[in-house]
């Protein structure tokens, strides 16, 4: 969503339905459509390093090579990608830029720039006039002051302004109306609350924080309170679940996060239960390839935008999920899977114990799609089974599986949907002791 609300319940399941108990019957999904949809492209002057949306869905840009003007600017697009306006100025001047690598939005449509090689915040209302400024040309570290800032965004609920001083490794706050200094948190380290060249920054609906901690290889979580909550990632890698100097965050309004893998050229999104969706993107230059992607954000239509160093460019996707139809049950189930995945449960009794049950298809409102039944044989060794968290081609997932059916009145199964799929089926658990 645009940074000024990036928006996060906090729990939403991942790609499919909850279905271990039935694996025994439920042999194969097809798939017609790929998770994550490339909608356009548009090129921009140059080095594109931060994006975000404001509430009537535009876009801007913030782009920053060299000491031509020109490639000095925050760029205004609107959500088709057609241009509308940029302030572009090379300088140390008020609503001038030297390399400006962050913007964020407010909901009265003023813009705050993390001015990178000056060393300060600017705010310009929503004609670019010029506001305040927050720093000034030379790095320090005294509050108010800032070391190559790299990430911004705006609370608008609470009038209040985050700032990832990036070499500074500290998050600085302020008062979006008068700039004044507000708080900071963070130092250099490895520990919790700690970070090593914060980038990203989103901010949800109860002032929880997010931080792209990129020298650290994850995503850090803070309370209003600036009290660390949690994290995703820590050891630098490739797997679904690790990032490569992560270097943008965003959340949407179901709460799933988006993150601008800088070192991996993806977008890996995480629901918000904490489930790991199969990313997308990988190096290149073709339409949903990346080539040095810095950073990623949500509009509040879940539209995703992502902006590339090397590539020069925007890019908008959906994730509108997969259609899927479930194969040999009775009768044949036709699902549309986001984001939120489906839960099923047995509609009378704790657990599932019998050979044979009628299950309950839900989203998570509640809402009842369908009924089914399935066979689930009393001599089925369910205590093989075990979780899989590598989500690889034709592999299943099945989370919280503790033991047999009869132990919990829920179980969650998920089934991966890689991109770049040659076939449409997907086999869930041919046998009950293997994934």
């Amino acid at each position: 969503m645009y940074k000024n609300l990036k928006t996060v319940p906090i729990f939403i399941f991942t790609l499919l339905f909850v279905l271990f108990f039935s694996l025994y019957i439920v042999k194969s999904i097809r798939a017609s459509v790929p998770a994550s949809n490339w909608i356009w492209t548009t090129t921009v002057s140059n080095t594109a390093y931060g994006v975000t949306t404001d509430t009537s869905g535009n876009v801007y840009v913030a782009i920053g090579y060299s000491t031509l003007a020109t490639n000095n600017k925050i760029a205004k697009y609107t959500t088709s990608g057609s241009f509308i306006s940029e302030k572009a100025a090379y300088g140390t001047g008020n609503a001038q830029f030297k390399q400006p690598h962050d913007v964020a939005v407010d909901s009265a449509g003023n813009i705050y720039v993390a001015d990178y090689g000056n060393h300060r915040i600017q705010k310009l209302d929503s004609t670019y006039a010029w506001v305040w400024t927050v720093g000034g040309t030379a790095y320090a570290s005294t509050d108010g002051k800032f070391y190559y800032p790299e990430g911004i965004a705006v609370n608008s609920s609470t009038g209040l302004v985050y700032v990832a001083d990036t070499r500074n490794n500290r998050i600085q706050i302020f008062d979006s109306t008068t700039g004044a200094f507000v708080d900071k948190f963070g130092s250099l380290g490895t520990g919790s609350g700690q970070f090593n060249s914060p980038k990203g920054l989103a901010i949800d609906t109860s002032g929880n924080i997010y931080v792209a901690d990129y020298g650290n290889n994850r995503i850090q979580i803070f309370n209003s309170s600036k009290e660390f909550i949690g994290q995703y990632g820590s050891t630098m890698g490739s797997s679904i679940g690790q990032f490569k100097n992560p270097s943008g965050v965003s959340v949407d309004s179901s709460g799933n996060i988006y993150v601008a893998d800088y070192g991996n050229n993806r977008v890996q999104k995480i629901t918000s239960g904490g489930i790991f969706v199969s990313p997308f993107g990988s190096t290149g230059t073709a339409n949903g390839q990346f080539n040095i992607i810095t950073d990623v954000t949500v509009d509040s239509s879940g539209n995703i935008f992502t902006v590339e160093l090397t590539n020069k460019r925007i890019q908008k996707f959906d994730y509108t999920g997969t259609a899927y139809q479930v194969s040999n049950i009775s009768p044949l189930l036709d699902i549309t899977i986001a984001s939120n995945g489906f839960n099923i449960e047995d509609t009378g009794a704790v657990g599932v114990n019998s050979a044979s049950i009628e299950l309950r298809i839900k989203e998570d409102d509640n809402l009842t799609l369908t009924d089914v039944t399935v066979d689930m044989s009393a001599d089925r060794d369910w205590s093989l089974l075990s979780g899989d968290s590598d989500r690889v081609a034709g592999k299943s997932y099945i989370n919280n599986l503790i033991g047999s059916p009869g132990v919990a009145s829920t179980h969650a199964l998920y089934v991966p949907v890689p991109l770049g799929r040659v076939s449409d089926s997907v086999y869930i658990c041919p046998n009950a002791t293997s994934l």
